[in-house]
């Protein structure tokens, strides 16, 4: 106002017109120019609303003047027609009290009233009925008088409706007009009462002289100054003022726990420094100073509120984490509820707190931050504390976690009897049993999830009171971003601890059985899957790799003990056949299908290798019952005594055959219930194949078989019991290649089917090795009776002529020879069957009939390369050369093809093997 009224008299002065005398007082400009109360305030009467006149079709006169000739003519027209139709210019009624209300036309018949039947013309700013195409457009043809008369009523008819639609507008913007007509004359009045007032105070400062208003300008300016330092000189007396006050309380409030309010007073207080002129006052700077150190410290304060609030001591995680474990109540790491609703929140929220007065509970914090800690919350964040409070309490939660794990470990080993020393922590750790150390990790998953879920809760609940505080979405998106940051640094911590804890164990976790070991998995597995839920997957890999390398030292250290009990089996094997327990055909169904083998049932304390060991003793202790005992007959094509059936076909099962399919058994459960062991378990499985193949091929075929064995001799049935174990080996190879391989990559499968195929090689090969010892036997035994007939008919031939045998029967060499081939042919479908032995007995077969004729042939060529000069050897010649010599010898060879005509041998073997014998029977 003062301004104003500077301005005013500034302008009076330079443009002095009519206005009060020179000689007015001081307090008449001041009342001209506002500063001062007039005792006779005058202001002009308002005038009355006026009326506006009533809108005739006079009015529009102008307007419809532009019809010109046609107009006078279409008046009279009206006049004429006006008794024959409704009045259609009275379109306005006047009210009792003046108004007007716009009253339309009744509707129509006629459609060429509507506005669209009406010609643009008419709409025209040119237009004008003295032209003539506008009169045609208009009025039509001229000369046709009734089309005229119809022109007519249709341009009377189109005149009518425009008038109508043009008096409607104005009325309806008359009443407009007629609304703002008070507001416009309060505006003339206060415009000409200020009018008044400016020639008032122009008056009174032409009275005055020049000197003297630059006098009174000069006064109002030093006016202004002293104004201005007395509102600074006040402003500062009310922010020292309000200091004071709060260093009076501050220390009270500190005293009393109310942070809360403390902080509210210091915030004032540093707002009311650093805003208006206080900023600017330099004396000011201590002040500050010391309210920023007093925030600093109620900052501080209020975050170790707030963590003593939320935090969760622990003891109590650890606590809780076990009692969890021990009630069973769902799987690690699911907490049976998750987030709380802000309702049940709400209720629950009071009972949480503990009778003593100490930290609640994990799962109690949801009704405090909508109770206590929101207040809290919303006071910390406008000035910028929450943050760091919250980084305060990750901080804190971090190292909670920490010692939550170390309580479970060591509440663990305290049970166990074991010390939990520095020194001694990893023998204790390796001492602790299995169960326990199980039950250990599940309790670590436990109180992790337990730390994460009590994170996740209250953080939550803080956004949500954040959020119903309207704070800004970018503050809520930092707290969510600092809410992840925590969790992932949760998540890393636990799965550190755990892979420690593991990692310890490694030298125990590679004696352990594989169920135990799927134990240990399994429970790695719960808490990286409940943390990558959780969101912090920070940690799993690295926890993750270290169970696949002990899950891969636990497959290396199966391998090593599989394959030297194999082979100390191996080293006592009789090969005989053995009966087959129900769980090794189980076992083979398994290695043979594509169906997941069903965990045992058995105790987890048992291991490998006494399962092993009780096989190898039960298997061994029937063979030994079975031995001497008469070979039965199959059944359904199979062995006697059942058999080992891989593949649709029964086989003789030997010891070191079942314990190969126990050991396959392990290596095929093994990358089902371990990570990451697919590639491993290929390798490995053929490397045990590999080593059984080698082993056995030794200890049958190589250089001291039987001493190695332990035997007398390597018989017939020992190396068809070989031979039919190595077919059963080759048999289960395919299945297995398939099942190994199937979950591998394309470059992984390549390699494997590599290993794979090579097996498959080396044991056709040791098959075809072990055959053809079967056939170096019967030949060597064939060829030592050739030679004991040879010196038989030598001794013969020096000694005095005897007498004659029975002529029709063969002689003891055929008769030895056809009991080799029965006892060869009785061995084979023995141990292989009738239908399987027919492979065998074919080459069986050749042997003895390639044998025969070689030994029947070189009898009687031996005689006949007698000397012919000694007289013992013309009478060995006359001996040999007899008719009844050679008749001898092709009813030898007649007995040996019916011996072994009688074998079961497909009908193109009987063609091919026995053709040289059947040849020399027949003379």
């Amino acid at each position: 106002m003062r301004n104003d009224a500077y301005q005013s008299i500034t302008s009076i002065l330079n443009d002095p017109g009519e206005g009060p005398s020179s000689g007015a007082p001081w307090h008449t400009v001041l009342e001209a120019v506002g500063l001062a109360e007039s005792q006779h305030a005058q202001h002009p009467p308002l005038a009355h609303a006026p009326s506006l006149p009533r809108v005739t079709l006079r009015d529009f006169a102008p307007y419809l003047s532009r019809i010109a000739e046609g107009y006078p003519e279409l008046r009279r027209n009206t006049r004429r027609r006006s008794s024959a139709r409704p009045d259609r210019t009275s379109v306005l009624s006047v009210d009792p009290d003046g108004g007007h209300n716009a009253k339309p036309p009744p509707a129509q018949e006629d459609r060429a009233a509507e506005p669209a039947s009406i010609p643009e013309v008419f709409f025209s700013e040119t237009f004008d009925l003295a032209e003539p195409d506008t009169f045609a457009a208009a009025c039509g043809d001229a000369g046709d008088t009734p089309a005229r008369h119809s022109a007519l009523a249709r341009l009377e008819t189109w005149e009518a409706h425009v008038d109508e639609k043009l008096l409607r507008e104005i009325t309806l913007r008359s009443a407009a007009l007629h609304a703002e007509v008070p507001g416009l004359q309060r505006v003339a009045d206060a415009v000409g009462a200020a009018k008044e007032q400016t020639h008032a105070l122009r008056g009174v400062l032409a009275g005055l002289g020049a000197g003297r208003a630059a006098s009174i300008a000069g006064e109002i300016t030093q006016l202004r100054k002293v104004q201005q330092r007395a509102r600074e000189a006040l402003e500062l007396l009310e922010v020292l003022s309000d200091a004071q006050e709060c260093a009076a309380s501050l220390d009270l409030l500190i005293a009393s726990g109310d942070h809360l309010g403390a902080l509210s007073a210091l915030e004032s207080v540093s707002e009311a420094l650093t805003a208006g002129n206080a900023a600017r006052i330099h004396c000011l700077r201590y002040v500050r100073d010391s309210v920023s150190s007093s925030r600093e410290q109620v900052c501080r304060l209020l975050c170790a509120e707030l963590l003593s609030a939320v935090r969760a001591l622990p003891e109590d995680i650890a606590a809780a984490a076990a009692a969890d474990v021990e009630a069973g109540g769902g799987p690690p790491g699911d907490s049976g509820g998750g987030v709380q609703e802000e309702e049940g929140a709400n209720e629950g929220g009071a009972d949480s707190l503990r009778k003593d007065g100490s930290s609640p509970s994990p799962l109690a914090t949801a009704g405090l931050w909508v109770r206590s800690l929101g207040p809290l919350v919303v006071a910390m964040q406008p000035c910028g504390e929450l943050g760091r409070a919250l980084g305060e309490w990750e901080a804190q939660s971090v190292a909670d976690l920490k010692q939550a794990v170390w309580k479970v470990v060591e509440n663990e080993l305290r049970d166990a009897g074991l010390s939990s020393a520095g020194s001694q922590l990893v023998a204790s750790l390796r001492a602790l049993p299995h169960a326990a150390f199980v039950r250990m990790l599940h309790r670590v998953t436990r109180a992790t999830m337990l730390v994460v879920e009590h994170e996740e809760r209250t953080r939550g609940h803080a956004e949500a009171v954040l959020a119903a505080a309207g704070v800004a979405s970018e503050e809520l998106q930092d707290t969510q971003q600092a809410m992840a940051k925590a969790l992932t640094a949760l998540g890393g911590v636990a799965c550190g601890r755990v892979s420690k804890l593991v990692s310890s164990r490694g030298p125990v976790h590679a004696r352990v059985t594989l169920h135990e070991m799927q134990d240990v998995a399994a429970a790695v597995t719960a808490l990286t899957s409940a943390l990558t839920a959780r969101g912090c997957s920070d940690g799993t890999s690295a926890l993750d790799r270290v169970v696949v390398g002990q899950s891969r030292g636990w497959l290396e250290a199966y391998h090593e003990r599989s394959l030297s009990q194999i082979i100390e089996v191996l080293d006592q094997e009789q090969w005989r056949p053995t009966e087959v327990a129900a769980a090794f055909q189980e076992g083979v169904d398994l290695l043979t299908s594509n169906t997941p083998p069903a965990r045992e049932t058995t105790s987890h304390a048992a291991g490998d290798e006494g399962m092993v060991e009780d096989t190898a003793n039960g298997a061994h202790a029937a063979s030994e019952q079975r031995a001497g005992e008469p070979a039965g007959a199959r059944e359904g094509g199979g062995v006697a005594g059942g058999g080992l059936e891989v593949c649709g076909r029964r086989y003789a099962a030997t010891v070191s055959l079942l314990m190969l399919v126990k050991a396959l058994g392990g290596y095929r459960e093994a990358p089902r219930a371990l990570p990451g062991l697919d590639m491993e378990a290929s390798h490995l499985m053929v490397a045990l194949l590999k080593g059984f193949n080698s082993r056995a091929c030794q200890l049958v075929l190589g250089a001291g078989a039987v001493q190695m064995a332990g035997l007398r001799f390597i018989s017939v049935k020992h190396i068809l019991v070989a031979e039919e174990t190595m077919a059963a080996v080759g048999a289960l190879r395919t299945p297995m290649s398939v099942e190994a391989t199937c979950c591998l990559t394309p470059a992984q499968q390549q390699l494997a089917l590599g290993g794979w195929r090579r097996i498959g090689e080396d044991i056709q090969l040791h098959r075809k090795e072990l055959k053809a010892k079967l056939v170096g036997i019967l030949s060597s035994k064939i060829a030592q009776l050739s030679n004991s007939m040879k010196s038989k008919q030598d001794q013969a031939a020096e000694q005095p002529a005897a007498g004659v045998a029975d002529a029709s029967a063969p002689s003891e060499y055929a008769v030895s020879v056809c009991r080799q081939i029965s006892h060869v042919s009785r061995a084979c479908i023995e141990v292989l069957g009738a239908e399987c032995a027919a492979g065998v007995l074919a080459l069986v077969a050749r042997a003895a009939a390639e044998g025969a004729t070689t030994g029947l042939t070189s009898v009687v060529r031996s005689g006949e390369g007698s000397d012919v000069g000694d007289e013992a050897g013309a009478r060995r010649r006359d001996h040999v050369m007899s008719s009844e010599a050679r008749a001898q010898r092709v009813r030898d060879a007649r007995a040996i093809l019916a011996e072994l005509e009688a074998l079961p041998l497909r009908q193109d073997h009987r063609l091919t093997c026995l053709q040289p014998l059947r040849m020399f029977a027949r003379g």
